[in-house]
């Protein structure tokens, strides 16, 4: 696949995540789509921009499991980058380590098996972390529709997320092997 139609196949798929997380938002009632079509609005860009220079699923794992690494690291710290008030974010870090648990987990799973040149094995691990993107876009929109969190710290998660489910869209939609 050129670096061109990979590009256009990563933007489709993230319009595509973004169009189903924006309808689940609705769907669940009380919250704003604002956040989640502001996110969605940038994430084709942010595509584009990152699979133009680098970004594939071993990226992608690699990315996941340096972050999880982070979270278990450096709770309150990493929580406070998501735009977690301090206090609450040093009163709560073991929950910002079981994120992290589960990002290591996912990203390392989908690392080896990219590594490995296990397809089966990545394709599994792509689908996991695909639900984990989608489910915390909607987390972190419903968070900003109900004022939890500023949208200057929320819309880059939610287009982070989101982006993350366009390119785990976009391997496992391929017809090749993601690894």
């Amino acid at each position: 696949m050129t670096l061109v139609s990979r590009s256009s196949s990563l933007e489709r798929a993230v319009d595509r995540a973004g169009d189903r997380l924006e309808a689940s938002a609705l769907a669940a009632g009380g919250l704003s789509a604002a956040p989640v079509r502001k996110a969605v609005g940038a994430a084709p860009s942010l595509v584009r921009a990152l699979a133009a220079t680098w970004l594939t699923p071993l990226r992608l794992a690699q990315g996941r499991t340096a972050a999880g690494v982070a979270m278990v690291a450096a709770p309150a710290r990493s929580a406070a980058a998501m735009g977690v008030d301090g206090d609450v974010a040093r009163a709560s870090t073991w929950t910002t380590q079981m994120l992290g648990a589960r990002e290591i987990a996912l990203g390392g799973g989908a690392w080896l098996a990219l590594r490995r040149g296990d397809g089966r094995a990545a394709r599994l691990w792509l689908a996991a972390g695909l639900v984990a993107d989608a489910v915390d876009a909607l987390a972190v929109a419903g968070a900003v529709g109900r004022g939890k969190v500023r949208p200057a710290l929320g819309v880059p998660l939610i287009a982070v997320a989101t982006t993350a489910v366009g390119v785990s869209t976009a391997a496992l939609a391929a017809d090749d092997d993601p690894t």
